[in-house]
């Protein structure tokens, strides 16, 4: 039987207010004590994320160019490959015009 069926089998059985053996009830304290061990965890990969996502935003520069600067190209069809020896990045270009938005 699996264990999701029995959890919620055990839990209907606590609800209702079901006669239930010793070793049932061990188990049900058993299991709502893996519950909350799972969720400390999901509760602590959140919290580990959202610092790691302040230290990196913080972390990040603006940068401004300028006509003229060199820059190179993200070519973002090639993000998901793995290879080593394969280029990400195209160029290097001359900047020729950079307006007020960001684009350059």
């Amino acid at each position: 039987m699996s264990i999701e069926f029995e959890y919620n089998t055990l839990r209907m059985g606590a609800q209702l207010d079901l006669e239930m053996t010793r070793a049932k009830k061990e188990r049900l304290l058993q299991l709502n004590g893996l519950d909350e061990f799972r969720m400390q965890a999901l509760l602590h990969t959140e919290v580990t994320q959202v610092k790691w996502k302040i230290w990196h935003d913080k972390n990040i520069k603006d940068k401004q160019f300028q006509e003229g600067d060199w820059a190179l190209l993200y070519d973002s069809q090639y993000k998901d490959f793995k290879g080593n020896l394969r280029t990400r990045w195209l160029g290097p270009y001359v900047i020729e015009k950079c307006h007020d938005n960001g684009v350059v």
